[in-house]
């Protein structure tokens, strides 16, 4: 076996030990030692899932046997896998000895370096611009609606509860062939790209040029006691992203929660919780031309996100969407 994987770290034992715990992503343990495949890739502790995409989410389209692996063609971050002590984001795109093509869990390849460490022989997945992820604010709710997403988070899968961000990778870097350059949250959901960018700034910077926030919060939901925004310096970080390139573009869309009428600072202005968690950093200066503010003021906090679902595959936009029926107020930079 190559020595670029040193099952020591426990991995090997892990595969043994916690197989239960990976039922979603292996199908069973098999014992046969692994033969060295023309490619230089083995899977072992397996059988393993192979997914549509890079999440246990997705449908699975075959399985990874013991043994040698036909192809290894790429990797790509996706869902956290964890067994035991070994954790890692990065999944890789396998073709299966019966010759369907899909993700697996990086888990099951020996030879690569494991954990958050691609393998630098490998290529990095990529598609065609313009996949979107969509951060819920609870797990499900019966009045909540989605937005039009290729790939939907539950808050139970970005959020580790007490401000942890170790969920905040969790989504895949490529959907149905498309690279995921959208990242969009509403209501409490606004917090899924801020630990998105917290978690893995880096990734974060390299491939998402949008991040759409669906009548995100009020003051008092920005900044009350028990809340997590107040943990971060959201606006250091919505200003790096938006500094690593001109095209980048943060996206508001300001309801009534968002407008907050009752708590207007000094000068009589709303949207204080956006003003004052997201834009110290950017008002002033020229990130401010990338960042729009849309205010549909009669717009309660369901209908925000009823009437957009759609927009967060439009790619980044910098002017406000329309729909028959709904009174824009006005737009603004901060």
């Amino acid at each position: 076996m190559d020595g670029r994987k040193v099952m020591g770290r426990g991995r090997a034992l892990a595969y043994r030990i916690l197989a239960a715990a990976a039922a979603a992503l292996a199908v069973g343990v098999l014992p046969p030692a692994p033969v060295m495949a023309a490619g230089g890739y083995t899977a072992g502790g397996g059988p393993w899932n192979v997914r549509y995409c890079a999440a246990t989410q997705c449908g699975i389209v075959g399985q990874m046997p013991n043994g040698p692996i036909p192809e290894l063609l790429c990797q790509l971050y996706g869902e956290r896998v964890a067994l035991g002590n070994f954790v890692t984001n990065i999944w890789d795109k396998v073709r299966t000895p019966a010759g369907v093509t899909g993700y697996m869990t990086d888990a099951g390849v020996n030879e690569t370096p494991g954990g958050a460490a691609f393998d630098s022989a490998l290529s990095r997945c990529s598609g065609a611009a313009g996949g979107s992820v969509y951060f819920k604010p609870r797990d499900w709710h019966p009045l909540d609606p989605d937005a039009d997403a290729d790939y939907v988070v539950k808050r139970a899968d970005w959020s580790a509860g007490d401000c942890s961000v170790i969920y905040g990778g969790n989504f895949p870097d490529v959907i149905g062939g498309h690279r995921v350059t959208t990242l969009a949250g509403w209501s409490l959901g606004r917090l899924g790209p801020t630990y998105a960018m917290e978690y893995n700034m880096p990734r974060i910077v390299a491939s998402i040029n949008s991040i759409i926030l669906y009548d995100p919060g009020s003051y008092d939901e920005y900044f009350g006691a028990g809340g997590c925004d107040a943990s971060f310096n959201q606006s250091h970080l919505y200003a790096t992203w938006l500094s690593a390139s001109p095209a980048n573009r943060l996206l508001i869309l300001a309801g009534e929660v968002t407008r907050d009428q009752d708590h207007p600072d000094a000068q009589g202005r709303h949207h204080q919780g956006i003003q004052r968690a997201l834009f110290g950093e950017i008002r002033g200066t020229l990130l401010a031309d990338q960042v729009l503010v849309c205010n549909y003021d009669d717009l309660d906090h369901v209908e925000v996100l009823s009437n957009f679902p759609d927009i967060v595959r439009a790619g980044p936009q910098s002017v406000c969407p329309t729909r028959l029926g709904v009174k824009l107020y006005g737009s603004w930079h901060p």
